[in-house]
């Protein structure tokens, strides 16, 4: 639904410091639930769509922030090397 052409309402520019946040993160099914205060926050397995991973792991069990970090890392990283190739950084 939009308004019609010939309202025009001006919207004003608000800077998001003054404005409070909110960011979502989407799971597509591969995620694991831990209880508050559990005795562990760590899961074993390979599953998932980034396999460059280095903790991924079947047998010992590894943290999945970690994961999730490497993987922000690459959605945000991979897109400005190819951008950019004046960026002298190393890519490992």
């Amino acid at each position: 639904m939009s308004l019609p052409d010939a309202i025009a309402v001006p919207t004003p520019v608000l800077s998001r410091k003054d404005v409070p946040v909110e960011h979502y993160c989407v799971d597509f099914g591969t995620s694991t639930r831990f209880i508050p205060d559990g005795p562990t926050k760590l899961v074993p397995g390979t599953d998932g769509l980034e396999q460059d991973v280095p903790e991924l792991s079947d047998v010992v069990p590894y943290g999945p922030l970690r994961v999730d970090i490497f993987i922000w890392g690459n959605m945000i990283g991979e897109p400005l090397f190819l951008r950019h190739t004046n960026i002298d950084m190393d890519k490992s």
